[in-house]
């Protein structure tokens, strides 16, 4: 899957940009291939092979607990159905039994390809997201021209950064050192080569700026004595800070993968538990957490591409190098978790409030079925 996780990473080290941010994006794709693993050796691998993996022992419990509720069915309400020979309630009783055989029957094979069609599809549609186009921009390119500019600054920063401590002639000095320039301008191009050859037009502005900080006379112009373009000799907590939220975004992004495969594991649990009468049925609830889960990982991957078109269309992707990944990595997260659950408690609550009326349905439709057969019969 290509969400933003592919390129959050590439903020350390300055010996070689095009080094750091490949094996970056080299990291984050074996990372999402690494989860596409674990998901199909999960839910197909141990089928075929009739191995007792997890998701087999789970099913098998399952089958076990399914039997538990059918006993507690018959105990609870066999008796008295059948002291009124009601066939409506009769057949009804047998519908979620029938249905969670169905699905878990065959090791729950049925059961695994429905909840691997529902990753695949989420998938889909988060991966649609980056593809929303805005003027000439993509949301994954303004994304990568956002992280990579970002990032190349970094480096950049961290070339220029010993020169912090050297005032008078020796700061010129070391700032004008070829070996500097020249590797800061090899990051511009790995950078825009990581980007698929689109330039970077923002970061050779912020180069540009700093090689002319120095007026021929061999001193510091004015404008350069503060703000933003001598960033590079700023204290490192800034960076630290960044590399902190960078962190927080890539553990966010990994918890939720962690969180949607544990939900998928849960599904036959909550199939077999589906038998007792209970509403909503617990099967309902597994697929409204599920749905939540992937609405949380679309919002925050449409919030990231709108501020990364933003940035790019503003021209400010080297001026927010802290406020980016503080959005990304905190606000992004809280406002995407906040609409899902609300919108999973809302869905939820209108589940509770009609399932009563589709169970009648069903039960009428179903006795009236079974009345004509035996009828028939």
């Amino acid at each position: 899957m290509r969400t933003f996780n592919s390129f959050v990473l590439a903020q350390t080290g300055a010996d070689s940009a095009f080094t750091v941010i490949t094996q970056t994006i080299d990291l984050s794709r074996s990372t999402a291939e690494a989860w596409n693993r674990v998901w199909t050796e999960i839910f197909r691998q141990n089928i075929a092979t009739g191995e007792a993996g997890l998701w087999v022992s789970l099913v098998r419990f399952s089958l076990t607990l399914a039997a538990i509720c059918i006993l507690f069915l018959a105990i609870k309400d066999g008796k008295n159905i059948v002291s009124r020979q009601s066939w409506s309630d009769l057949a009804a009783i047998f519908v979620w039994p029938l249905i969670v055989i169905l699905f878990l029957s065959g090791d729950g094979n049925l059961l695994s390809n429905t909840v691997l069609f529902i990753r695949n599809f989420s998938t889909t549609q988060v991966r649609q997201v980056l593809e929303i186009q805005v003027g000439d921009l993509t949301f994954e390119r303004a994304i990568a021209n956002t992280s990579l500019t970002q990032s190349a600054r970094s480096q950049i920063d961290a070339i220029y950064l010993e020169c912090r401590d050297k005032t008078g002639d020796a700061l010129v000095r070391c700032w004008n050192d070829p070996a500097k320039q020249t590797a800061a301008q090899q990051i511009v191009a790995d950078a825009e080569r990581a980007n698929g050859g689109n330039g970077l037009q923002v970061l050779r502005d912020y180069l540009s700026n700093l090689n002319s900080l120095v007026n021929p006379l061999g001193s510091f112009v004015e404008r350069g004595l503060s703000g933003t373009l001598l960033d590079p000799l700023s204290a490192p907590l800034q960076k630290l800070a960044e590399l902190i939220l960078w962190g927080l975004t890539w553990a966010f992004l990994n918890a939720l993968e962690a969180a949607l495969l544990l939900t998928g594991i849960f599904a036959p649990i909550a199939m077999a538990l589906s038998i007792i009468p209970m509403e909503p049925k617990p099967i309902w609830t597994w697929l409204i957490g599920l749905a939540s889960l992937y609405s949380m990982q679309l919002g925050w991957n449409l919030l990231v591409g709108i501020m990364s078109t933003v940035l790019v269309i503003a021209g400010a992707q080297t001026i927010t190098d802290l406020a980016f990944p503080l959005f990304i990595a905190i606000f992004a997260p809280s406002i995407v978790t906040t609409l899902s659950f609300r919108g999973g408690v809302a869905i939820y609550s209108a589940i509770s409030n009609s399932s009563s009326a589709i169970l009648n349905a069903v039960s009428n439709f179903t006795g009236a079925l079974t009345t004509i057969l035996v009828r028939g019969v």
